[in-house]
């Protein structure tokens, strides 16, 4: 099939059943990824680990998770543990998400998003090359984590700025 993907494996209406189902008939019918993100209240994160159980072929990965609603040091044990789980079919879909849902929804200020969308890229960055990272939010231990990391736009003012720092999207 070549590289093709699904983007946003939670539909609306569909069951955890049926979405389960859909990522393994996906597998079965050659796809080569799927994404799922997250904004009012379903985590990502936890979908793509049990995504990951139930597959063995197909990449996994979140389209967007916002930097403001977890540490970085959280992030990046949380990829690394996805990582490690799917037998390294995971990557890493980074935003700043919108103000809206950053103070509404997760009770944080929605403040210098730029420059928090680029310390948790470094950090992840230096988790990926068994480095100790130090944020103002605590030390992140020495472990590697060999997923890709993405960047996605947030604001659209800020399009032109936000790509720079993450990686090629195409880089497995």
């Amino acid at each position: 099939m070549g590289d093709v993907g699904l983007m946003g494996m939670h539909v609306p209406g569909m069951s955890w059943r049926e979405t389960r189902e859909a990522a393994v008939l996906a597998e079965e019918l050659g796809y080569s990824c799927i994404t799922m993100g997250e904004s009012w209240g379903e985590d990502a994160l936890t979908s793509l680990a049990q995504l990951a159980a139930v597959t063995s072929r197909i990449r996994i990965g979140s389209s967007i998770v916002p930097v403001f609603a977890r540490s970085p040091a959280n992030l990046a044990m949380t990829a690394l543990n996805i990582d490690r789980m799917s037998g390294g079919r995971f990557f890493l879909g980074l935003g700043t998400s919108g103000r809206l849902v950053i103070e509404d929804f997760h009770g944080e200020k929605f403040a210098k998003p730029l420059t928090r969308m680029r310390e948790y890229i470094d950090i992840v960055r230096k988790a990926r090359a068994r480095r100790a990272a130090r944020s103002r939010r605590g030390v992140l231990p020495h472990q590697a984590l060999p997923a890709p990391v993405h960047a996605a736009p947030g604001e659209p003012a800020d399009l032109h700025r936000r790509a720079e720092p993450a990686e090629p999207a195409h880089d497995r």
